[in-house]
């Protein structure tokens, strides 16, 4: 015997509610941007450490530093870069001009990695996404 429409339509209306209250937890909006930025983390570390291709001599110190931060007071935006002991990333990052030798230094390793991994981050956050509906669909 067949369902009513009634209850289909009931118990879509419950599914789709326990997906709204999933995905707009701050706990979910967290994992998705973590697992968004993930990837591009970690190919940055790649580029910055030792015989990544960017830096000559590197100690690979740098790749260290680099990480992704989440926020509760900004919850719908992670921030990628370096700590404090590292804020000399930005200098490479964007360029500097050298104290002694008086030349302009600029190792991207940041940017390269953000656009060479953003496909990747976001379809990990779709991955988070879609566990959260088959989890509340159940």
């Amino acid at each position: 015997m067949a369902r009513e429409a009634p209850e289909v339509l009931l118990e879509m209306a419950d599914v789709l509610d326990a997906v709204a209250k999933k995905v707009t937890s701050m706990e979910f909006r967290k994992e998705a941007l973590e697992a968004n930025a993930e990837p591009i983390v970690k190919e940055a570390r790649r580029r910055a450490d030792r015989g990544g291709g960017v830096f000559s001599g590197a100690t690979g110190e740098l790749a260290r530093g680099i990480h992704a931060t989440w926020s509760i007071s900004e919850p719908n935006e992670i921030t990628l870069g370096w700590d404090w002991d590292h804020y000399y990333g930005m200098m490479q990052e964007r360029g500097f001009v050298h104290w002694r030798s008086r030349r302009f230094i600029k190792n991207p390793h940041l940017r390269p990695a953000y656009n060479s991994k953003r496909d990747e981050g976001q379809r990990a956050a779709v991955d988070v996404l879609n566990k959260a509906i088959d989890a509340a669909d159940r």
